[in-house]
């Protein structure tokens, strides 16, 4: 994968999306070969540097008991409210926002259980684009977004992560219409590899 290459990774469930993805972002390690970034292999370099510039969101992001802000804030305290305002935008929370009483300062609870799936995933998306990561990892984490909305959130991402790797995962052959490269994986293996065009 190229830097700042957008791609898509599918295939059928057990195919090795997920694992492929939490190899990249170390979230284990390999047990042969190796993945590098750049010349380094990730294992030589410390997982707090790491995580400064490899962004993982699942499919069932952690989030924490308190304020949308306090939530976004987390890969960067110093952001004003401006800034979050900006970026909520971005990924369609503002009119939801727009609703509540303290708006991005709003409490939403134990792991965030006053919102919808939706909505806690571009919750954890926005504060991903805040971070601003060199790689940032999507594994089906717009899974609970139907295919209109899911498409222009992909489009808000790459175009805000313009300079930025891409790595979406995803069980749909669809989410790649917009993207230059798919991955297909089958049993753990690549079973195919280029323009998803030429793939469909």
């Amino acid at each position: 994968i190229e830097g700042g290459e957008k791609i898509v990774i599918v295939g059928k469930n057990g195919a090795g999306k997920s694992t492929m993805a939490k190899l990249i972002a170390r979230l284990y390690d390999v047990r042969s070969g190796s993945i590098c970034i750049g010349e380094a292999d990730i294992r030589d370099i410390e997982v707090e540097s790491l995580r400064k510039y490899v962004c993982y969101v699942p499919r069932d992001p952690v989030l924490f008991n308190g304020t949308l802000a306090t939530n976004l804030r987390f890969v960067r305290p110093a952001a004003s409210d401006n800034e979050l305002n900006e970026i909520v935008e971005s990924v369609g929370l503002s009119s939801f926002i727009a609703m509540l009483p303290k708006g991005v300062n709003q409490p939403i609870g134990p792991d965030a259980c006053q919102l919808s799936g939706g909505q806690r995933q571009r919750l954890a998306i926005a504060r991903a684009l805040l971070q601003q990561p060199r790689i940032l990892i999507l594994d089906e984490a717009t899974s609970c977004l139907d295919s209109i909305s899911e498409s222009a959130l992909l489009s808000t991402i790459r175009r805000q992560l313009n300079c930025s790797t891409l790595i979406v995962v995803s069980h749909h052959l669809s989410t790649s219409a917009t993207f230059e490269r798919v991955v297909v994986l089958g049993d753990g293996r690549l079973c195919e590899d280029g323009n998803p065009a030429a793939l469909q």
